[in-house]
């Protein structure tokens, strides 16, 4: 101990020196932040999931429309796993119709159609990121390979870079960027995959449909572009590696050019200049009045039905039907769950009402029509759902208790 003491008061030079070392190392170095997940999934024997596989097969979906009511807490999960198991028994393009057709029926003003994340639009934004990952790679991997060389990021922002020649040089550069990525764009719908383009044709055709002509406006535009640009093409280039393009994130420079990038493109498909909330933009709106109408044409180009269906598109990770049908398991029983505990067990009294109610408002529903001229569903409807989906988990709880009788009890 003595010795130490005396070390340590020799050497407190060399001490400091070390530290100061130590702290540069570690400042170099940073930090890493990890966040685990640990989930426990009792995958049942096949047939034992045949019933609910039929159940939800079977049109009008009724067990789709039900679940799309439903206020869960994650909807990315139940999209995720209804969207490859509908794709995996090659159903995916009614299923997403159903989904896009009650949506947009279900709206009144025809500018807001798809804003929020119902179901609909996770699952069509799943299916997209699912089989486009040849399409993405093709178009977009050439162009962000380059970005990534560049040393310098393309700033037109004078507050971020105060040297107006280097921003007039940067404007140039960006500009022509833009321009040739969005010309590739442009020249690629033709390998746009089929099955995203059919149901896109599916959602433009609705909403022809169920809303005036002069209601419309750009919609017909911008409820394809919506999807296309703002839940595909864009998130692509702000995050190559999310999407597989590339190996590494963006280094801050780089990433500060395709965010500038992306907002060109972005307002370009919206059908909208840049406006005073970014006014260094402004300049690019050249381009955006330049690119307008060619957009128009590829967004009615992909939206069209496609005469010629292509194979179903290869996807990186091979779906497992059985582990898909366990997760829609999980998620029917919490919304049974969620049900139970949000519904109190009704007395007499309200039960009275509640028939009163439902008999008053009885003739009312049944006149009720969607604009494409089918009935709306019904209470019954729902009721007997509920009682189809409860006897389901019911049957499979009891082949969930025999299959994993040693490690439940």
């Amino acid at each position: 101990s003595s010795s130490s003491s005396s070390s340590s008061s020799s050497s407190g030079t060399g001490a400091s020196a070390s530290s100061r070392k130590v702290k540069s190392t570690k400042k170099e170095l940073g930090r890493i932040r990890l966040k685990n997940t640990w989930s426990v999934e009792r995958i049942l024997p096949t047939t034992a999931y045949h019933p609910l596989l039929a159940y939800l097969l079977s049109e009008p979906f009724d067990l789709v429309s039900y679940l799309m009511k439903k206020h869960l807490k994650n909807r990315t999960v139940l999209a995720s796993c209804l969207v490859r198991i509908f794709h995996y028994q090659h159903s995916i393009i009614p299923y997403l119709k159903h989904l896009c057709v009650s949506e947009i029926e279900s709206t009144i003003d025809p500018n807001v159609i798809f804003r929020g994340n119902s179901l609909a639009s996770k699952s069509l934004d799943i299916f997209q990121q699912l089989i486009s990952w040849r399409y993405l790679g093709d178009v977009l991997r050439p162009h962000l390979h380059a970005l990534y060389m560049l040393k310098h990021p393309l700033e037109v922002d004078p507050q971020r870079e105060p040297r107006e020649d280097v921003c007039q040089r940067n404007l140039k550069q960006l500009m022509a960027t833009v321009r040739v990525l969005l010309q590739d764009i442009f020249d690629s719908s033709e390998t746009v995959p089929s099955l995203i383009r059919e149901v896109y044709s599916g959602m433009k055709s609705c909403v022809f449909r169920c809303f005036a002509k002069e209601d419309l406006g750009t919609v017909q535009y911008t409820v394809v572009s919506s999807f296309f640009f703002l839940r595909l093409i864009c998130p692509c280039i702000l995050n190559p590696k999310l999407f597989g393009l590339l190996d590494e994130h963006p280094p801050i420079h780089t990433a500060r050019t395709l965010t500038l990038i992306a907002k060109t493109i972005q307002n370009t498909a919206n059908l909208v200049p840049f406006g005073l909330k970014e006014p260094y933009l402004i300049p690019m709106n050249s381009l955006i009045d330049e690119a307008i109408p060619h957009m128009k044409e590829f967004l009615s180009r992909i939206s069209e039905d496609p005469l010629n269906s292509t194979p179903r598109p290869q996807l990186q990770v091979p779906i497992w039907l059985d582990r898909e049908l366990s997760r829609l398991h999980q998620q029917l029983r919490m919304v049974t769950l969620s049900e139970q505990s949000s519904s109190p067990r009704p007395t007499a009294v309200a039960a009275a009402s509640e028939d009163s109610e439902d008999s008053s408002s009885a003739t009312q529903s049944s006149s009720d029509t969607s604009c494409s001229g089918t009935a709306t569903p019904s209470a019954d409807v729902s009721q007997e759902v509920r009682e189809r989906v409860a006897t389901l988990l019911k049957n499979l709880h009891v082949v969930e208790r025999k299959t994993f009788a040693s490690t439940i009890n």
